[in-house]
């Protein structure tokens, strides 16, 4: 999560903001309401699992917020946070969590980032850019700080990680320093071990019955829809580009990919989703990822 913290260009947003706020607006707002009206009917599926039911609107965040690209991503995360606090309490909780979490991030955006930033310039002038101190106190921060907070806040760390990366430098030798090495550690390692440890948690064998197959392939077919069809349509009418643009728009926002994965396991760590749910929404996960490159290819073939 700190690695694509620390790749989201928020410059880049802010010059296209006129075209990615409308279609983040509308591949939120219709998949939001999608997941939350099928998390109503995929609630009962616990009491065929044996598996004790989580609060149910505990529930109904979390499928809205996996339903739910950069914006997108704030969002998702905001409605986990708050789904987490719900599965472990009561409402009044959960507003906690949602005023904490704002100040948490205006103190980080704010005060941290201006404090990053005054350390980077000063090190720049004594032409020392390049600091192993600096680079230390970035670990530090990321290891200790959100950890540290996150859990006495009761928020999960891969927000407070997701936060520290997006607050740090986007320009510059230190940058490029620090992405080469997170970018070794993250590829090479952690997110192997991050994939073997989702699919060592899938049980294939809970959909044996039929049933459950049809399930999943409805919310394949509503997920798929309800975020392609705004995205696409909102793109065409924003942008005002081709058919053939806003199509490869809606494809690449229809994309789950390692965001959905990563929600998914927190997911199945708060006991809001059951073995058989976590393993029927990481198949629809894993198709959405894997048929992209496949569609973009015919769209432009």
């Amino acid at each position: 999560m700190f690695n694509l913290g620390l790749e989201l260009e928020q410059k880049q947003i802010k010059r296209q903001w006129e075209y990615s706020l409308p279609i983040s607006i509308a591949t939120i707002i219709v998949p939001y309401r999608a997941g939350a009206a099928l998390s109503i009917y995929m609630y009962d599926i616990y009491n065929r699992d044996g598996f004790k039911p989580p609060d149910r609107t505990a529930f109904i965040l979390f499928a809205a917020s996996i339903s739910c690209a950069a914006m997108n991503n704030v969002m998702g995360w905001c409605s986990l946070t708050l789904a987490g606090t719900f599965a472990k309490g009561s409402g009044i909780a959960g507003l906690w969590v949602i005023l904490i979490s704002v100040g948490y991030v205006l103190f980080m955006f704010i005060i941290v980032r201006w404090s990053i930033n005054r350390v980077h310039t000063f090190l720049i002038q004594r032409n020392n850019e390049i600091n192993h101190s600096f680079l230390i106190g970035i670990f530090l921060l990321l290891s200790l700080h959100h950890r540290f907070f996150c859990d006495t806040l009761d928020i999960h760390s891969f927000f407070g990680a997701f936060i520290v990366g997006v607050i740090c430098l986007k320009s510059g030798q230190f940058t490029l320093e620090l992405f080469e090495k997170i970018e070794l550690i993250t590829v090479e390692l952690l997110l192997p071990l991050f994939f073997a440890a989702s699919g060592m948690r899938t049980s294939l064998g809970s959909l044996n019955d039929k049933l459950y197959g049809d399930i999943t392939v409805v919310i394949f077919a509503v997920d798929t829809l309800a975020k392609f069809l705004p995205a696409t349509l909102m793109t065409k009418c924003v942008t005002k580009r081709s058919w053939r643009f806003s199509t490869s728009v809606g494809i690449l926002m229809n994309t789950r990919g390692l965001i959905e994965l990563i929600a998914l396991n927190i997911g199945l760590q708060l006991n809001i989703l059951s073995p058989r749910l976590f393993t029927m929404f990481l198949i629809i996960a894993l198709v959405t990822t894997f048929m992209t490159s496949s569609l973009l290819w015919l769209v432009y073939l």
